[in-house]
């Protein structure tokens, strides 16, 4: 029911012109603040010149809140999709974001996460870009991946990984919905203002890549108009 603590909100700024949708989804494991950090400043400063984009930037709001992986019943987010709407309450959440995404019908899924590690290092994919099920998909990681890596500085090269788990979202999105899907790891071996900051320009170069533009708009009213919240997102 509305109202409970696992309740969370969908933000959709859409630009009034024709374009492709994307949807982007960050704060599924509480203890990765930079993907939920990083997608708090795409809300703020993103302005979408086309198309538009669909924005749940704290998808477990109980497990940020506890800053772990997991809310307090230990269910992980990312292993419960499809979800189940006699489900668990995580099981419900994950259906309703799997009914957002049917809904918009987006060209592409953006999942926001962090490693401990740099890619390799005691088996983190930390600093890695995972590419769902679909060719398409694999044919823009790799266009996505070369435009990163010449954007990074001096930080490590970003990887490229293939192995999105069963019952994540990028899985099941491009598996079950054969939407081109990327979850985008950064390290935690980097400082937070270095990671939050891959984060957003990351996020701007697989959208542009999938077709769609935007605006960094200069404060939160600038976007005012192109924004709306839909708190329909609880289990």
């Amino acid at each position: 029911a509305e109202g409970l603590a696992s309740q969370t909100e969908c933000h959709i700024m859409d630009s009034g012109k024709e374009g492709p949708t994307i949807f982007l989804l960050a704060g599924t494991h509480g203890n990765e603040p930079a993907g939920f950090k990083g997608a708090e400043q795409l809300l703020e400063r993103l302005e979408p010149k086309t198309g538009r984009i669909i924005l749940v930037p704290h998808a477990n709001q109980q497990a940020i809140e506890l800053n772990q992986r997991t809310a307090s019943d230990g269910v992980d987010m990312n292993r419960s999709y499809p979800g189940a709407e006699d489900g668990n309450p995580i099981q419900i959440l994950s259906a309703q974001i799997m009914e957002l995404i049917q809904k918009y019908q987006p060209v592409c899924v953006v999942d926001m996460h962090e490693g401990v590690n740099f890619y390799g290092v005691n088996g983190s994919i930390g600093n890695s870009i995972v590419v769902g099920q679909t060719q398409s998909g694999f044919i823009n990681a790799l266009d996505i991946l070369e435009m990163v890596n010449s954007q990074n500085g001096d930080y490590p090269d970003f990887a490229l990984e293939g192995n999105a788990p069963v019952g994540s979202l990028n899985c099941t999105a491009s598996r079950e919905l054969g939407i081109d899907a990327f979850t985008i790891e950064t390290s935690q071996k980097l400082p937070m203002e270095g990671r939050v900051s891959q984060r957003f320009w990351m996020v701007q170069i697989s959208c542009s890549n999938m077709g769609w533009s935007s605006n960094c708009a200069r404060s939160p009213e600038d976007n005012k108009e192109h924004r709306r919240t839909e708190p329909i997102l609880y289990a």
